[in-house]
Formats: C-alpha cells, structure tokens, sequence
C-alpha cells in the first residue's frame, strides 16, 4: 500500500516538475543534477510499477465495498424511506450507510461495521427506487490530519445495464432524519 502511495506521489512531482519547466522555461531542480537524477528514476521507477498493475487497466478487479446483508436492523433505529432516481430501469441497486449512533462515529470502519444498514433493491420502469434504511449517523473522515464531518447519507452503486455484474461507481444522496 505504501508503494501505491509513494508511486502516485512520485507521479504528481513528477507532473508538476515538468509543468513548471514547460510554464516557466526553467528547470525546477537545476540547482543540485544528482537529486534532479535521482527523481528522475525513481518517477520512471513509479511508471514502470504502474504499467505492470492489473488495477491500472482494470480498475474494476481492484478492491471494492459490496455490502449487502440480509436485511436491514428495524429495530436499531429509525426506518426512512428514501427515494432515489435517475438509474436505468430494471437494475439492480446495491445500497448501504451509517449504522444508526446517538453520537458521531469517529471514522468510517465503525460507522459502518458489520455493514447491517445495508440492503439490494432494484428499480422501476422508470429507474426510480424507494430503499428503507435506519438513520444513518454521522461520521469523521481524517484527510491530510485534517478531520471532516461527513453528514448523514447513503451510498449506492446500481448495476450497468450493458455488463450484468458489473456496477456504477458509488453516488451517494445525503439525508435529513
């Protein structure tokens, strides 16, 4: 993981550098060649990693949420409906939020534990669904040791109706309950 991460940085330097010298006429690193050598293979090195990962091409093969349980909890909190459109018709959705908490989740892992707010439905000739779900809480992100509360809202991802199995990225609809 920490390659991946380390990969794309090198890949943004890299980007910018090159920016900068095509902007500017002038070469960001000019001041020490060894260091301007040494970035130099290691962002063909970060290239080099990428073009030999599946998930570069597929994206789709890499890791991905697919959570779906049984039903959904109603007796962990308050049931709502929420109407969501704008899918093709007759697909699947899958569908999932926040458990239901009296206090804001410290982050995603907990707040989404077990993943029982969670649930499969499938849309109308129209391409309109109506899900239940337990009011979801709220909860923290941590982005750059920043914090962000992220307010209440459920994601989904509806099946593509060209390649059966395969699924939209996540949209999520924020609720008010």
């Amino acid at each position: 993981m920490y390659i991946l991460l380390f990969a794309k940085i090198l890949l943004i330097v890299g980007a910018f550098a090159y920016s900068y010298s095509k902007i500017f006429d002038k070469d960001l690193f000019s001041f020490n060649q060894t260091f301007a050598n040494t970035l130099t293979v290691l962002i063909l090195g970060s290239v080099i990693y990428h073009v030999f990962q599946r998930d570069y091409y597929l994206p789709f093969l890499g890791p991905t949420i697919i959570p779906i349980s049984d039903s959904v909890n109603e007796g962990s909190g308050q049931l709502i409906q929420v109407s969501l459109s704008d899918m093709p018709a007759n697909t699947r959705v899958l569908f999932w939020s926040a458990n239901t908490s009296d206090k804001t989740w410290s982050n995603p892992n907990d707040a989404y534990r077990g993943y029982s707010n969670s649930g499969l439905a499938k849309t109308d000739d129209a391409g309109n669904v109506t899900i239940k779900v337990n009011c979801p809480s709220d909860y923290k992100i941590s982005k750059f040791g920043f914090d962000r509360i992220l307010e209440k809202h459920i994601h989904y991802r509806y099946e593509l109706p060209k390649y059966p199995g395969m699924f939209s990225s996540i949209k999520t609809k924020y609720v008010n309950c």
